[in-house]
């Protein structure tokens, strides 16, 4: 008896297993869709879980941060930039860099080329600007800039730092500095500063003292003015830092040497921890403690003398003394 077309075993067995290839790949592609869509959803909650971060970086990072696009105007400003400004975000978004009034006019020429070399792919900063708050007060900022690619457009980042007291304290600095220098130019004692044995300035007296021109030792070591017998010993107290004047020999350009007391403090110079050591020449005061030495060796010869003579009349007189008893 024949057979219908599918009636077959074989034509059976091929659809049967036609059909379970094609249910398994019906299956294979839905489980494909569903995973591909979780990992849409992972990565999508990764993303804003990322940009919630960056978000919470970005407006509480201690330093101002702003965008700004190719145009110059302020598209973002974290806390940090109402701080420092004096606005809020909302007021300075949408205003240009350059009708802001944040800037100051002389700022305004170097700002906007700081503006186009970052449109150009260059990084800059840091430099140094003057703003404007809103109330009228001014700032002393450091500001550095990054080009950045954001949905696809040209954009700077900036950077922005409120250092006012830096430079108040910078101020501070060299005026005090200006007065020890000015100070030290009038002491007869030769002064000098140094950071461990490396010498940072001198004052005219040292240069007179020694031959050795201002320039010709700075950045060269204390042990130009030392005998080489007394390298350690000096190395020795420069490690100690003493407070006590200590006294030592010092070497002059030309070989000759003198006795000098030297007198350290610590002292902030340049905005780093330094020593600064009085020099004094003991020549003088060497001679003449040697003259009062040999004066009282002198005294202490003539008292002795004198003394001794008193002793010989004391003793002439009590013999007398006695030959006049016995004659009475």
């Amino acid at each position: 008896m024949k057979c219908k077309f599918g009636d077959h075993p074989a034509i059976r067995e091929m659809y049967f297993l036609n059909a379970q290839t094609c249910g398994w790949g019906m299956k294979q592609e839905k489980k494909s869709k569903v995973k591909s869509e979780i990992l849409a959803e992972e990565m999508t909650a990764a993303l804003r879980e990322s940009e919630a971060r960056f978000r919470t970086l970005f407006e509480y990072a201690p330093d101002a941060i702003y965008l700004i696009d190719r145009e110059g105007v302020f598209i973002d400003g974290n806390r940090q930039a109402e701080v420092i400004t004096g606005y809020s975000a909302s007021e300075l978004i949408g205003k240009s860099a350059a009708d802001s009034g944040l800037i100051s006019q002389q700022d305004l020429p170097g700002v906007l080329k700081l503006l186009s070399r970052s449109l150009e792919g260059e990084a800059t900063g840091p430099d140094e600007i003057t703003l404007t708050q809103r109330d009228g007060n001014s700032v002393h900022a450091e500001i550095k800039t990054f080009p950045v690619i954001i949905e696809g457009l040209p954009m700077i980042l900036g950077m922005a730092r409120d250092i006012s007291e830096r430079k108040l304290a910078n101020a501070a600095l060299r005026e005090s500095e200006d007065r020890f220098r000015r100070l030290s130019e009038l002491s007869l004692e030769g002064i000098i500063i140094h950071q461990e044995g490396l010498i940072l300035d001198v004052n005219q007296a040292v240069s007179n003292e020694t031959g050795y021109t201002r320039e010709e030792l700075l950045g060269k070591s204390l042990m130009v003015f030392v005998p080489p017998e007394d390298h350690e010993m000096i190395a020795a107290k420069i490690a100690q830092f003493p407070e006590e004047p200590y006294q030592a020999t010092a070497q002059r350009k030309d070989g000759t040497r003198f006795p000098c007391e030297l007198h350290a403090r610590a002292i902030q110079y340049g905005g780093r921890f330094a020593r600064c050591v009085a020099i004094r020449n003991m020549t003088e005061q060497r001679k003449s403690e040697d003259e009062l030495h040999r004066h009282r060796e002198h005294l202490q010869v003539l008292l002795d003398e004198r003394t001794a003579r008193l002793s010989e009349q004391t003793k002439l007189v009590d013999v007398l003394s006695d030959s006049i008893i016995a004659t009475d």
